[in-house]
């Protein structure tokens, strides 16, 4: 039996690890369904979900939803981009009132220092109670130009505490009378005091489903994709198109991210738009100073001014205002966002979901951060339960 078993080596395993006390004594079991990552650090060139490369992170779907795997994170391979939201928002997304302000700082603290031993953390913009850091960029309209892998400083964490991290796969689980729980894994059945799924979202509906409780995952934070054409004598009066730094820090309604269709492979593009992605050596060519860029349009998931009709409208004038001229537009399909929520049912009290399960709506900005925050603070309570 252990104490604590962590189903997941991502970012959330990670804050998990960080907020658990080094000089408490305890077992942990961390499993992860890989036995080696390939470096996450690249170039948007090679975004992990822009840039469909199945062989190589592709573990299954849950209702087409893709459940990706890679130790420190491959699925988070989108630029880096850190977020801390404040203390409002933190309290808010996660409804949490066991946290107060000066616990919520002292975690932010403690992650940004623990990532800048391994990472190029720089504060790119502030604005009110928000921060936005990114990494390896050189200015905040190159803002991914990094890729958010915690790999380095996760097997740190492990090896300093002496955690091995084992390659298998959490089937399924059980409450026992005691408390305990019970796991299937493809290794074998263990029990634990203490069971922490930082799986994502996809990957831990896959679990609650199999154990018997009914879960599922909701759409995220982008309801659209759109082609759009913009001159290029506007390219350099207008890079702000390229980063929503700006627009973020200062909690505007609508904002989203410019791609050239050059960085996208096709399998990628073919996720946006199949006729896009039949057309792609045209798209990337420049033509009488004209080129083409596709934006994910973001906005919180529960904003009816971008979710509805009248949303619509307000992103069309939103690009015309930045002189981007919109071709099309379409829904974004089930599974082809960046972040997801999951339906949480009433699981035992012994059984920890994180990031996108726990919280109860996604910004409009990147919650990976908030997410490794949340999990870093949940650390400290089930430690201070498990010490009493």
């Amino acid at each position: 039996m252990v104490d604590i078993f962590i189903a997941g080596s991502g970012p959330v395993a990670t804050g998990f690890l960080l907020g658990l006390p080094a000089d408490q004594r305890m077992s942990i079991k961390l499993f992860t369904t890989v036995e080696s990552s390939v470096d996450a650090q690249k170039s948007i060139s090679h975004h992990a979900k822009l840039n469909v490369q199945e062989k190589l992170y592709q573990a299954g779907d849950i209702d087409g939803f893709p459940i990706t795997s890679g130790i420190g994170g491959l699925s988070n391979a989108w630029g880096g981009v850190l977020v801390d939201g404040g203390f409002d928002d933190f309290k808010e997304l996660y409804q949490s009132d066991l946290i107060d302000k000066c616990s919520y700082s002292s975690a932010c603290e403690t992650v940004l220092g623990e990532f800048s031993r391994f990472l190029n953390v720089k504060l790119m913009a502030s604005g009110g109670d928000r921060r936005f850091y990114a990494l390896s960029a050189n200015n905040k309209y190159c803002w991914e130009s990094g890729g958010l892998s915690t790999k380095p400083l996760l097997e740190s964490i492990c090896s300093s505490r002496g955690i091995t991290i084992e390659n298998g796969e959490l089937l399924q689980f059980t409450e026992e009378d005691d408390g305990l729980i019970n796991l299937i894994t493809s290794n074998g059945t263990f029990k634990t005091k203490v069971l922490v799924l930082a799986t994502g979202v996809p990957g831990s509906v896959k679990i609650l489903r199999a154990s018997g409780y009914e879960s599922r995952v909701v759409d995220d934070h982008i309801p659209y994709q759109a082609l759009v054409l913009k001159f290029k004598r506007d390219r350099d009066k207008l890079g702000k198109t390229t980063s929503p730094i700006d627009e973020i820090v200062t909690d505007a309604p609508i904002t989203g991210v410019f791609y050239s269709p050059h960085r996208i492979s096709k399998q990628g593009l073919y996720k946006i738009s199949k006729v896009a992605a039949k057309i792609r050596v045209l798209l990337v060519q420049s033509f009488l100073g004209i080129e083409f860029n596709f934006v994910q349009v973001w906005g919180e998931n529960t904003s009816i001014r971008v979710n509805s009709k009248f949303g619509l409208l307000k992103t069309v004038v939103w690009l015309i205002k930045k002189r981007c001229f919109p071709i099309f537009f379409r829904k974004t399909r089930a599974g082809n966002g960046f972040h997801f929520l999951g339906e949480i049912p009433s699981i035992p009290r012994n059984v920890l979901c994180t990031s996108g399960m726990v919280a109860r709506r996604l910004p409009n900005y990147h919650p990976s951060f908030m997410h490794i925050v949340h999990a870093f603070l949940s650390a400290r309570l089930v430690s201070g339960r498990l010490s009493s």
